[in-house]
């Protein structure tokens, strides 16, 4: 099943990620350490990346047995009190398990890999590991095919990681304890980007721009602090955001909010999400 845009803006969105996975070819960042299956993501901005601001695709390798409804999962930090992280909290605090696994990251001023990109699993994992403290976010290396902006496509991100890299590591979980050792067959995703994160957590700052998947413009959409979850099994299936209002992956232009919560749609284009897509590849 395929997630069409179901008007003109949408198709050409549409296109356009596709046509710049597509283009990338064989001009990919060195490869990172990962077999098999792949997530492939690619996402598009209302004005060119910023290298100073923070582009995360937050991934939660979700329990087996939660299948496509999760307990818990990342939601972007927009307001105080700030979160230990400074950029992405827990939807339900109390579910027991991280709201993150794993995440993906570009700029910030430049991550210490060589492809721009960095791949981060958070120690402890899905029962153990404490997302808000990033004392416990480990580097690992480049994503297995990264592309940069270029002065082409300034505006687009995207990268492909295995889905072998995106499990616990020995002693993060009891694999004698069924469900315990959750094993990608269910990814919560979303993708959070903004000029800043927190540096004082009880403090609004107004000057904080932040978007993320579905409609940050009100508390009221249906698709305020949403998440995709994708079925890793469903490979080629194609998860992409949509301009339709009312459709579950909705994306509008414009909904990028700042930290008080008071100007939605006019803050900066570097942050502002147009466009997504995600999907499994062999």
């Amino acid at each position: 099943m395929r997630f069409k845009f179901s008007n003109r803006i949408g198709v050409l969105a549409a296109v356009s990620l596709v046509a710049a996975f597509a283009a990338s070819g064989c001009a990919k960042a060195p490869a990172g350490t990962g077999t098999g299956p792949r997530l492939a993501v690619t996402l598009r901005f209302n004005g060119p990346i910023n290298p100073t601001y923070y582009y995360y695709v937050l991934i939660r390798n979700a329990p087996d047995t939660e299948q496509l409804n999760p307990t818990n999962y990342p939601i972007p930090i927009v307001t105080a009190p700030y979160a230990g992280n400074g950029f992405a909290t827990d939807k339900f605090p109390k579910s027991g398990t991280a709201a993150f696994t794993d995440f993906i990251l570009y700029g910030g001023g430049g991550q210490p890999t060589t492809s721009g990109y960095g791949v981060y699993h958070v120690l402890g994992y899905l029962r153990h590991g404490d997302p808000n403290n990033p004392a416990t976010f480990r580097l690992d290396g480049n994503p297995d095919i990264a592309v940069r902006p270029s002065s082409t496509d300034p505006n687009t991100l995207s990268f492909e990681i295995s889905l072998s890299r995106m499990r616990a590591d020995a002693g993060e979980c009891d694999t004698t304890v069924a469900g315990d050792c959750p094993t990608a067959k269910f990814l919560n995703i979303n993708v959070i980007a903004t000029n800043k994160t927190a540096s004082d957590p009880n403090s609004i700052d107004p000057q904080k721009y932040v978007d993320a998947i579905g409609d940050q413009s009100s508390q009221a959409s249906f698709t305020f602090n949403t998440v995709v979850t994708i079925e890793t099994a469903q490979v080629g299936r194609v998860y992409q955001s949509s301009t339709s209002l009312g459709d579950p992956f909705y994306e509008p232009d414009g909904d990028a909010i700042d930290g008080a919560f008071s100007s939605p749609g006019h803050v900066d284009g570097a942050v502002e999400l147009i466009a997504w897509q995600m999907q499994v590849k062999q």
